[in-house]
């Protein structure tokens, strides 16, 4: 798990990226999709939100990324939107963030840092 400090420069970066247009939507996924249209929302309102994470939205992280093996670069959170909780998953790399996952949660979340 994280400390809080890990946290924030996690999400430093990541609105960073945001900011500077190096971001990609996983949008080949079907549940990210799924949500978005349940909730009717575009890509850039998914980034809008993406922008308001806080610490208290950790969830869990850094880890490892399975699919490609690369080390400590998973981030996970959890976020309130239009009223329904949402899961975040986040690959931040060097370069550029892939927001992985954007869909309603397939099991509870906890939250570390939540007050």
């Amino acid at each position: 798990r994280a400390d809080c400090f890990q946290v924030k420069l996690a999400l430093f970066q990541a609105k960073k990226f945001i900011s500077e247009g190096s971001v990609k939507f996983a949008d080949e996924r079907n549940k990210n999709i799924e949500t978005l249209l349940a909730l009717d929302m575009t890509v850039d309102d998914v980034y809008e939100e993406l922008m308001k994470l806080e610490v208290e939205n950790y969830c869990s992280g850094p880890s490892d990324d399975r699919d490609t093996g690369e080390l400590q670069c998973i981030w996970e959170f959890g976020q309130i939107v239009k009223g329904r909780e949402i899961y975040i998953k986040l690959k931040l790399t060097i370069c550029n963030m892939v927001d992985i996952s954007f869909h309603f949660p397939e099991r509870p979340l906890y939250y570390h840092y939540k007050k």
